[in-house]
Order: C-alpha cells, then sequence, then structure tokens
C-alpha cells in the first residue's frame, strides 16, 4: 500500500477522537483510528449506538432497544460538530 492509499481508507473509515481535559472542558486533541470491525457500521444522523474509547479499544453498545434484524449505526462526526464539518 501507498501513502496515498492509506489516507484514503482513514478518510473513509477512521473514526475521529476527541480527547477532552475535564479540568478545562476543552478539546486538547484529535486523532483518527481505524477499527476493523467497527468501520462496517453505517452512518446515521440519529444513530442506535454510542461509541466510546479506552486506550486502542472501542466499545459500541447500544443507544436504546434494537430490533432483531435491525441495522446497527453510528454517528460518523460528533454530535457537536456544526453542519458543514458533518457533510
Amino acid at each position: 500500500l501507498d501513502a496515498a492509499s492509506i489516507e484514503e481508507v482513514c478518510r473513509h473509515n477512521g473514526m475521529r477522537l476527541t480527547y477532552i481535559d475535564e479540568r478545562q472542558g476543552s478539546r486538547q486533541a484529535e486523532e483518527t483510528a481505524v477499527f476493523l470491525l467497527a468501520s462496517l457500521l453505517n452512518h446515521s444522523c440519529l444513530p442506535n449506538t454510542t461509541r466510546h474509547f479506552l486506550g486502542d479499544a472501542i466499545f459500541v453498545r447500544a443507544a436504546r432497544h434494537l430490533e432483531a434484524g435491525e441495522e446497527v449505526t453510528t454517528a460518523y462526526t460528533p454530535f457537536v460538530a456544526g453542519l458543514e464539518e458533518r457533510r
């Protein structure tokens, strides 16, 4: 793989991680990570899951009861992101 291919994979499948300084309540850094199974989730502006990161692990949890066969979705961008950033 060349650098351009890896960049495209990250751009289309990466999940943005934002670190919050709890004392100051401000964003400290943003990084992108690719999680193999989580990258299979489709985007929804009203997702039925939440994502939580702990070190290099991702936890995807249902945000509500899911019916059998229902698509599992996530938000690709933070809810606090503006409309232009989410597009």
